[in-house]
């Protein structure tokens, strides 16, 4: 139990760390996207330079990040929730089966969905042709979502095994 507590802790901490800059990111994101495109180029927030002929790009590819980061923060706040089901000694029902398999399906999305944004944001604005094989944090994204998604099958599984269980005795 002082392991699930720890866990809850930490998931706590993250979910208060990533809240907070992100309660500040939004109305500034919502100014920035509002600004001229020339902003970009003398404010180095993007993670990739600014070309010239397409001053649309930039802002499109922010908002898309930005999405991607509010999936894993969502994801984050549904382990949360999730935790909560096991402090209270409920780990076969049905909202923990469903959490997990909605963080799952949140993470992999977002992992695949950034891979590939940065891989277009690499070919469209650095005009560069690379694909990144070797571990990156969007392939961790991914096998964390698919772990997540394997758990919420074992639950469920698990969960009938129990059910017959408690029917044959």
């Amino acid at each position: 139990m002082k392991k699930l507590i720890i866990l809850k802790s930490l998931i706590d901490f993250i979910w208060t760390i990533t809240l907070i800059p992100t309660i500040i990111i939004i109305p500034i994101l919502g100014v920035l996207l509002c600004m001229d495109s020339e902003i970009f180029k003398t404010i180095s927030i993007l993670p990739f330079n600014v070309s010239d002929s397409i001053p649309l790009i930039p802002k499109i590819l922010i908002i898309f990040l930005f999405i991607c980061y509010l999936l894993v923060i969502y994801g984050i706040y549904l382990f949360r929730k999730t935790l909560r089901y096991f402090a209270k000694n409920k780990p076969f029902d049905k909202m923990v089966i469903k959490g997990f398999y909605k963080i799952g399906c949140l993470f992999s999305f977002a992992g695949i969905f950034s891979s590939i944004l940065i891989f277009i944001i690499r070919l469209l604005i650095e005009s560069k042709f690379q694909l990144q094989l070797g571990i990156s944090p969007y392939l961790t994204l991914i096998c964390l979502g698919l772990f997540f998604m394997v758990l919420s099958e074992l639950f469920r599984v698990s969960k009938e095994y129990k059910e017959e269980n408690d029917l044959t005795i």
